[in-house]
């Protein structure tokens, strides 16, 4: 049986079930899925960077045992394996990326569910000090190592933020649904901050990128279409996935109604390629 769970909205006028797995969305009564916010911004290519990065890591792979075989005459059987497993980096990279995301997206929604339910949250903080001490245990790679610290850095930081701004959640985990656009998402909160109501989202990435802006844009639209509520704002809360840098980007009303345009341009492209049968 397939993961799923039901949500109500539009005071209970709107029945959307989520397919956890898939992560899909379809809603009560139709057969095809409903487009995501996720979806729809995933239109605008971002090859180059990637292809950048993936390249980038590839040519210091070579380059260290390139180095290495001047001087011990590696056979071109020996280098075979070598450049198979440099082609291969950029997955190994995203891989371990994406284990240390999920952990501190984990933790940073653990944290904010908390809160909302005026719950301790004593035990994370255990858990990231127990993490802390694991990190410096002599036995682990250097690879290892830094990758939980990585995680530490960014929630003990995310932590502080909370505190330093008095953060109080509202809402975690909040689905989203555009009757008048037809589109669906879930963001990760919605937060008050000296009187100011905000809708942010957790991002665990290199970089902060343009779909980000687009996708909260997208999520705006969807929440003050049902609940009649003008947010003050919105914030991308990014955890770098490479050195656990945390960062607070602050989306002005002003940005935030020219990411709502663009947000609904793409929405039109990705409808127009349903309608084609394009990549569907």
């Amino acid at each position: 049986m397939a993961n799923t769970e039901i949500k109500k909205l539009y005071n209970g006028e709107v029945e959307i079930t989520f397919y956890v797995d898939s992560h899909r969305y379809k809603l009560a009564g139709e057969k095809s899925y409903l487009l995501s916010a996720t979806a729809i911004t995933g239109i605008i290519d971002k090859s180059r960077v990637l292809i950048n990065w993936a390249i980038g890591l590839t040519g210091s792979y070579l380059r260290k045992y390139l180095e290495e075989a001047s001087s011990n005459n590696f056979t071109s059987e020996e280098l075979a394996p070598i450049i198979e497993e440099a082609l291969n980096q950029h997955n190994q990279k995203r891989e371990e990326a994406a284990d240390t995301g999920s952990q501190v997206h984990d933790m940073a929604e653990r944290i904010g569910m908390a809160l909302k339910n005026n719950e301790s949250i004593e035990d994370i903080t255990k858990e990231i000090s127990e993490m802390d001490s694991a990190s410096k245990n002599p036995e682990l790679s250097e690879e290892e190592a830094n990758k939980l610290q990585n995680v530490v850095n960014g929630i003990t930081a995310f932590i502080d933020w909370v505190v330093d701004h008095n953060v109080k959640f509202i809402e975690c985990e909040r689905m989203v649904y555009s009757r008048k656009n037809k589109f669906v998402g879930t963001t990760d909160a919605i937060v008050e901050i000296d009187g100011k109501r905000y809708l942010i989202d957790y991002k665990t990435s290199k970089g902060v990128y343009s779909d980000m802006y687009y996708q909260v844009a997208g999520y705006t639209i969807a929440y003050e279409e049902e609940t009649g509520i003008k947010l003050d704002g919105q914030m991308l809360i990014h955890f770098n996935k490479e050195n656990g840098q945390f960062s607070v980007k602050d989306i002005t009303p002003e940005e935030n109604a020219i990411n709502q345009e663009t947000f609904l341009h793409c929405l039109a492209v990705k409808q127009r390629e349903k309608e084609l049968n394009i990549y569907n």
